[in-house]
């Protein structure tokens, strides 16, 4: 309950107070710090992640995958190697080197520590590789690539920034998305829209109507795929009023005609509010 609402250090008191705490007490405790990685103080949560960690380690309690998923990301983001280094000694100590989120997230971790070899090595002795662990390795590689066009001087072309902030967004680097959007100095629909879907990919609703009210604002006309964006973030966000809106915007101001895939929003967006009725008159409109 406490770390559902953000109280830490109350979580952390009654942890404290366990006497005999388990690898699911262990694990709540380290998703309540790692949780708030989003915030202003994502360092400060993080290294308590850590440190959790490592007294739980030194008291000789036993983690399971799940708390040594949690807490990689935060070893990652303090660029923590030498620690991250112990856990992955730890993982194949307890045989959890086969499991897809552990691997993940060492992959994740030595790639914020800037440790491609030690990436590779961990990719390649994965018997099943999910899409989660490829995307962690294809995120060096964009790295890479991004490197390449910052010294040919090609990045701030609308398309190769576009196909940036579209990688970026794909392997869960939204903010790098961002950044790569703000340093194009001519931004067209594509760039717009890729920026647009990246956000609602992560479920930011406020994010996306926020860049959709900019994007108007600065004299960009949104398409089809603009407002197919902006009605997913609203399913994702559960903004029913604001999805109606928008429907309702496409054709009324913006002579756009709605397709399957607007429909298809509207009618999640109204079934997962429990207005069913709505959703039913809905499909019966669709003129499909």
């Amino acid at each position: 309950m406490y770390v559902k609402y953000n109280r830490l250090w109350e979580a952390r008191n009654v942890f404290d107070r366990l006497p005999q705490p388990d690898a699911v007490t262990c694990s709540a405790l380290l998703s309540g710090h790692a949780r708030n990685g989003h915030v202003k103080e994502a360092k400060e949560h993080y290294l308590d992640a850590v440190v959790v960690f490592r007294d739980m380690h030194l008291e000789a309690f036993v983690l399971d995958e799940a708390g040594i998923s949690i807490v990689l990301p935060g070893v990652g983001d303090l660029e923590m190697l030498d620690i991250g280094i112990q856990i992955h000694c730890y993982v194949m100590k307890k045989g959890f080197e086969q499991d897809k989120c552990v691997v993940s997230a060492l992959i994740d971790m030595y790639g914020k520590c800037r440790s491609t070899m030690e990436i590779s090595k961990v990719f390649d002795e994965v018997d099943e590789k999910d899409i989660a662990c490829g995307n962690i390795k294809a995120l060096m590689h964009g790295k890479a690539t991004h490197c390449f066009s910052l010294k040919r001087g090609i990045s701030y072309d609308v398309h190769v920034g576009s196909a940036l902030i579209d990688m970026y967004a794909t392997c869960g680097r939204i903010h790098l998305s961002r950044l790569c959007f703000e340093m194009i100095p001519t931004k067209n629909l594509v760039c717009w829209n890729a920026l647009l879907n990246g956000y609602a990919m992560h479920g930011k609703t406020d994010e996306v109507i926020s860049l959709f009210e900019l994007m108007k604002g600065r004299g960009q006309k949104p398409d089809s795929i603009s407002f197919t964006c902006q009605l997913s973030a609203c399913v994702q966000g559960g903004r029913t009023r604001d999805g109606w809106y928008h429907f309702h915007s496409m054709s009324r101001d913006h002579e756009i005609e709605a397709k399957m895939e607007h429909y298809n929003c509207m009618v999640t967006l109204l079934g997962r509010a429990g207005r069913l009725d709505e959703a039913f008159d809905m499909i019966k409109k669709m003129p499909f």
